[in-house]
C-alpha cells in the first residue's frame, strides 16, 4: 500500500480543513464528475413527472428525437416558434391513448402538433365541421362495442371525415378500406355502388377492424399503426425485433432483415399524428378552434330501394335536391340504384315514411321511357354491346343487365344508358334540407406568356354536338374547343373517367361553344413524386373566384401539387389534405385543384 492517499497525504496525517492544498482542488474536481456520472445527467422523464418541452431556440431540425427527417410530407420540421401557455396545457393534456409518454416519444407528436395548430389550422377547421355530422354515430358506435372513444380521430388522419375521399392506392371512404378488407367486412364494391363510401356502415366496419386488432396485439399504439401499416406487417416486425411496444419497434426498425416488413416513414408517424389530432380536438377552445355542434349532426332513417330505382327521380319526387340525396347517399355512383339487387338509402328521419312508399310506387327505371338518371341511346347500324360500350364509359355487363337484351342488336332499338353521380358531397349540405346546389366556382384559365397559339373563337351552339375522338385529343382538349367543363362530358356520357379511344363518339351538351379547329393539345402531367427545385412563382396563375377563402384551380400543362402550392403560397401537405390526396396523384390539364388562400 502506498504511504500516500488519495491526496498526497502520509497515511495518518490529519488535513486541517482550513488549508488549502491542490490535491484538495483536484478532489473537488473528480467529486463533482462522479457524482455527474452517478445522476446529474439527463434523465428519461414522462409527461406524469416535470416533463420539460423541448424546443429549438431558432431554425429547423435537420431531424426529430425519432432520428427521422423533418420537413417532409409525413414529419413536418419546427417552426420555432415556441408554445403558447394555453398550447403547452393542451399539448400535455393525457387521454386514454397517450398516457405515460417520454420525452422522446412525444417529440414527434409536439412536431405534429405545432404544424396543425401553427401552420395548418385551416385543415382542423375543416375537418371538424365536417366530423360534427358523423361524430355522434361514431361516438356511440364505439362506446357499443367498449372501444376508447378517441379513435374516431383515425378518420381525421384518413380521409377528414370525408365519405367520398378515394386514395390513389384504391382505398375509399372515411375509413380508407381498400377492396379487399371492405369487402371482408361486408361491404359490396361495383359499378354501381361502393359501399365503403357510406358513411354508416364503414364506422360500424371500422369499429370491428379495431377491435379485432387490439385483440391481436393487446396494445392500442400497435393495433392503430397496423390499421395504417397492415396486421401482417406489425406481426413480423414484432417478431424481428422482439419488440413489445410501438415506440420500441420503430427504434428498432432498421433491424428487421426484409426491407418489405420494415415501417415506412408514413407508418412511423401515423400513431405521432394521431396523437397530435387527439390532444387538439380534445382542446379546441383553449386551441382556439371552433367547437363542434354535435346538434348539427342529421337525424336518419334507412329504407330499401328496389332493383334499378331512378334516384334522380326519386330525390326530385320527395322534393330533395340531388345535393342532398347525395350527401346522405355518398356510396352511390349512378343516378340508377343496382339493377339486379335491392339496396339501402339514407333520408332524413321526418321523411322515412313517405320517402319507402314512394320507393314502393316508382316503376323500376328500365321499363319507362323518361327518366332523371338516365338517357337513350338509339342503336345505329353496325352497333355491338362493345361498341356502345366504349362510346358511352358503361359495362358490357351493366348494359346487358340494364337493358335485358342480347346480340346481335337490332337498330333503331333503344337503350337506357345510366349517368354517372360525380357530384362532390360537402357536409354542409346534411345540415340544409333541401339546400339548392351550390354554384361551383367558376376558374378562367390564363395561358402562359410564352405559348404560341392561334387565338381561338368561341361560336354558341344551342344544340347538343357529338364529337369523334381523334389521335391528340383529350378530355381537356374536347372540354375547352366546345366550352364546357369535363365533368358535363362525363355526365353526358355516362363515363367514370377521362379514358378515351380513338374513334369514340362523345356526346357534347348543349349550351356549350363550338371552337375553331386551331387548337393546343395538352399534354399529361407525371404523377407528383417529389417537390420540384424553388424558382420563381410563374406568371400563368389560373385567375380565381374567391369563394370562403377557398379557391379552385384550374391545372395547366406541366403543373405539379408542389408548383400550384409556391404559385398561392400554401403548404403541400394543406394542398394535399384539401383535396384528399397523396404525393402520388396524378394531376391532368384541366383538373380542378381546391386552395386555401389568405
Amino acid at each position: 500500500m502506498s504511504p500516500y492517499d488519495a491526496c498526497g497525504k502520509r497515511s495518518g496525517e490529519v488535513a486541517s480543513s482550513f488549508r488549502f492544498r491542490p490535491c484538495g482542488l483536484f478532489g473537488l474536481l473528480l467529486l463533482c464528475v462522479l457524482l455527474g456520472l452517478a445522476g446529474c445527467g439527463p434523465k428519461n422523464v414522462t409527461s406524469k413527472g416535470p416533463f420539460v418541452v423541448q424546443e429549438p431556440a431558432k431554425g429547423y431540425p435537420v431531424v426529430s428525437s425519432s432520428g427521422q427527417k423533418t420537413g417532409t410530407v409525413y414529419l413536418p420540421a419546427d417552426d420555432g416558434r415556441p408554445l403558447s401557455k394555453a398550447e403547452r396545457e393542451a399539448f400535455l393534456s393525457e387521454g386514454e391513448l397517450d398516457r405515460n409518454l417520454s420525452q422522446d416519444e412525444l417529440g414527434d407528436v409536439l412536431l405534429h402538433f405545432k404544424y396543425l395548430v401553427h401552420e395548418d389550422r385551416y385543415t382542423v377547421e375543416k375537418n371538424i365541421e365536417r366530423a360534427q355530422f358523423y361524430m355522434p354515430f361514431i361516438y356511440e358506435t364505439l362506446r357499443s362495442r367498449g372501444l376508447p372513444r378517441e379513435l374516431a380521430y383515425i378518420a381525421f388522419i384518413e380521409s377528414g371525415f370525408n365519405p367520398k375521399a378515394t386514395s390513389s392506392s384504391g382505398a375509399a371512404g372515411m375509413w380508407q378500406f381498400i377492396s379487399s378488407t371492405g369487402k371482408h367486412y361486408g361491404m359490396n364494391q361495383d359499378w354501381w355502388l361502393d359501399e365503403r363510401r357510406d358513411p354508416y356502415q364503414s364506422t360500424r366496419a371500422a369499429a370491428d377492424y379495431l377491435s379485432k386488432l387490439h385483440g391481436m396485439f393487446n396494445d392500442w399504439h400497435l393495433a392503430i399503426t397496423a390499421y395504417n401499416a397492415g396486421e401482417g406487417k406489425i406481426q413480423r416486425g414484432l417478431a424481428a425485433t422482439g419488440s413489445k411496444t410501438f415506440f420500441e419497434l420503430r427504434r428498432k426498425n432498421e433491424q428487421i432483415y426484409s426491407t418489405r416488413d420494415r415501417l415506412s416513414d408514413e407508418n412511423k408517424q401515423y400513431l405521432p399524428k394521431f396523437l397530435a389530432v387527439c390532444k387538439i380536438a380534445r382542446n379546441l377552445d383553449k386551441l382556439g378552434f371552433t367547437r363542434m355542434d354535435l346538434s348539427r349532426s342529421p337525424q336518419v332513417a334507412e329504407v330499401r330501394a328496389k332493383p334499378g330505382t331512378d334516384l334522380m327521380l326519386f330525390a326530385k319526387s320527395m322534393g330533395m335536391s340531388w345535393e342532398e340525396f347525395a350527401a346522405h347517399n355518398p356510396a352511390y355512383q349512378r343516378y340508377v340504384s343496382h339493377p339486379s339487387r335491392s339496396t339501402k338509402i339514407y333520408v332524413p328521419r321526418r321523411m322515412a315514411g313517405q320517402a319507402q312508399a314512394m320507393l314502393i310506387k316508382l316503376p323500376p327505371a328500365k321499363t319507362g321511357t323518361s327518366y332523371a338518371g338516365l338517357r337513350d341511346y338509339k342503336i345505329a347500324r353496325g352497333d355491338t354491346m362493345v361498341s356502345i360500350s366504349r362510346k358511352t364509359g358503361v359495362p358490357v355487363a351493366e348494359l346487358r343487365r340494364l337493358n335485358q337484351v342480347s346480340e346481335p342488336l337490332r337498330a333503331g332499338r333503344t337503350l337506357k344508358i345510366p349517368g354517372t353521380n360525380r357530384t362532390g358531397v360537402d357536409a354542409r349540405a346534411l345540415a340544409k334540407a333541401s339546400a339548392p346546389a351550390s354554384k361551383s366556382v367558376q376558374v378562367a384559365s390564363v395561358r402562359r406568356s410564352d405559348a404560341r397559339a392561334v387565338p381561338q373563337q368561341p361560336v354558341r351552339s344551342s344544340a347538343s354536338a357529338t364529337h369523334e375522338v381523334k389521335k391528340g385529343d383529350t378530355m381537356y382538349s374536347i372540354a375547352k374547343r366546345y366550352g364546357v367543363t369535363q365533368e358535363a362530358i362525363l355526365a353526358a356520357n355516362g363515363m367514370k373517367n377521362h379514358n378515351l379511344n380513338l374513334g369514340q363518339q362523345l356526346r357534347i351538351p348543349a349550351g356549350g361553344t363550338a371552337v375553331a379547329e386551331n387548337r393546343t393539345v395538352a399534354a399529361p402531367v407525371r404523377a407528383v413524386s417529389a417537390p420540384a427545385p424553388q424558382r420563381a412563382p410563374s406568371r400563368s396563375v389560373a385567375v380565381a373566384k374567391e369563394s370562403n377563402k377557398v379557391v379552385q384551380y384550374t391545372v395547366q400543362s406541366g403543373d405539379t401539387l408542389w408548383a400550384i402550392a409556391r404559385k398561392f403560397n400554401v403548404s403541400p401537405v394543406e394542398l394535399l389534405s384539401l383535396n384528399n390526396m397523396n404525393r402520388n396523384t396524378a394531376l391532368r390539364p384541366g383538373d380542378t385543384v381546391r386552395v386555401a388562400v389568405n
